[in-house]
C-alpha cells in the first residue's frame, strides 16, 4: 500500500502556467511561472532562493490582460537541478475567477 500525505490546504489548488513577478523585503523583482494556484495560496517556480517566512508580492499576467496582484508569505522553498520551487501562503483568501490564470 502508498504512502498517503493528508493534504494540509484549506482550499483546492489547480494548476496553472502564469507568469509574472515577484518583489520581496530581502529581493529585488524577479520573474516568476506559476504551476499552481488556489485561494490560499500558489506553487511558483523561480530563479532566486525565496527564505521561509519572507512577505512577497507577487504580480501575475493573466489570460485576459487582466494583473492579478497577491500578498502573502514564503512557506517553504527547495532547490531543484536548474531552478528554486516556493510554496506561497496567502494573507487572506483569493478572490479572482480561476478562469483568468488557469
Amino acid at each position: 500500500m502508498a504512502n498517503m500525505v493528508k493534504e494540509k490546504r484549506q482550499f483546492e489548488r489547480y494548476p496553472c502556467t502564469a507568469l509574472g513577478s515577484c518583489v520581496s523585503n530581502t529581493n529585488p523583482t524577479i520573474g516568476i511561472k506559476c504551476h499552481d494556484i488556489g485561494k490560499s495560496g500558489a506553487g511558483l517556480t523561480l530563479s532566486e532562493d525565496l527564505p521561509s517566512g519572507t512577505f512577497v508580492h507577487i504580480n501575475l499576467c493573466t489570460k485576459k490582460d487582466n494583473p492579478l496582484s497577491l500578498k502573502g508569505i514564503v512557506r517553504w522553498c527547495k532547490k531543484t537541478p536548474d531552478e528554486w520551487q516556493a510554496g506561497i501562503k496567502f494573507h487572506k483568501p483569493a478572490v479572482f475567477p480561476l478562469a483568468m490564470v488557469v
